[in-house]
């Protein structure tokens, strides 16, 4: 059988990494089959990347949007639920308010976080409990979801449809969240360049194989770029490897910037690239890439 994640045979890995791994106690172990890590610098910059494939389904997600309503911290939850988890890496997902509630609709394991409206930002994300992870573009309209009686469609700005689809995702312990979405069905979705801000910045792509296995993608590239600058460039880096980007969401690289990634023993790599600036301990909100 061909490992299904072949643009890590074509690299080479991390050179002298377990030189560079801390040790954080004992960890469950994935499948390098379905997990690849590598690193490449491009025109002097460093690109690092989480490359997980879904077939089999073995590779799932996870997203811890905020407190839960005991007030129980986020890092606390996922603590707890991660004890018997085979994690593959942990970052912050959207941005949040100063009020520490993530921006945008949120809803964590059908528990709504924030009834917001959905006109500031296109993407909406959509985790399921099967642990895939689904993007849908909210200028095209309605958007579709998974339903055990058949795929359901809802219009988010249609009043009653919203209402339904919180009640949808409350039945079907969904988890809802909101971020940019940058590229979808292999069209970069930027009107103008946008914001002059630059920084290090981090992607995840959903990307489609030959045989239309779903391919999740966590991308960084450590120097600073604007996120148009970046985006472009992350589209012509991936196109080396797939003809179908699925979508590609930005993740915040802000001061909310916490990023970590196991190697396929559980141990935590001490890398540049693979490591955010803030302590997972003060991260408000987390996605979670795991395997079972």
């Amino acid at each position: 059988m061909h490992p299904p994640c072949p643009v890590f045979l074509k690299r080479p890995f991390l050179a002298g990494i377990l030189l560079l791994l801390s040790f954080q106690g004992v960890h469950a172990q994935y499948d390098t089959r379905y997990v690849g890590l590598s690193n490449e610098t491009i025109d002097g910059e460093l690109y690092t990347v989480v490359e997980m494939t879904r077939k089999d389904g073995r590779v799932k997600v996870k997203y811890f949007a905020g407190k839960d309503q005991s007030g129980k911290s986020v890092y606390k939850r996922y603590q707890e639920w991660s004890k018997n988890k085979s994690i593959i890496s942990v970052c912050t997902g959207t941005y949040y308010d100063h009020y520490d509630r993530p921006v945008g609709i949120c809803i964590d394991d059908g528990r709504t976080v924030n009834n917001a409206k959905v006109d500031d930002m296109d993407g909406l994300v959509v985790v399921y409990n099967s642990g895939e992870i689904v993007s849908s573009d909210l200028d095209k309209g309605p958007i579709t979801v998974k339903d055990p009686k058949g795929n359901t469609q809802f219009d988010l700005r249609n009043t009653f449809d919203r209402s339904r689809f919180f009640t949808w995702s409350k039945e079907n312990k969904a988890t809802v969240f909101q971020s940019h979405l940058l590229c979808y069905q292999n069209e970069m979705r930027f009107v103008g360049t946008g914001s002059s801000s630059q920084r290090k910045r981090r992607f995840l792509a959903v990307t489609k194989d030959p045989d239309q296995y779903l391919h999740y993608y966590l991308v960084n590239i450590e120097s600073g770029n604007t996120l148009f600058k970046a985006t472009k460039k992350l589209v012509k880096f991936l196109g080396r490897y797939t003809k179908d980007i699925q979508c590609v969401i930005n993740l915040d690289t802000g001061r909310a910037n916490a990023y970590e990634v196991r190697d396929s023993k559980g141990r935590i790599i001490d890398e540049d690239g693979f490591r955010g600036e803030i302590s997972l301990k003060n991260s408000k909100n987390m996605l979670v890439f795991y395997f079972e």
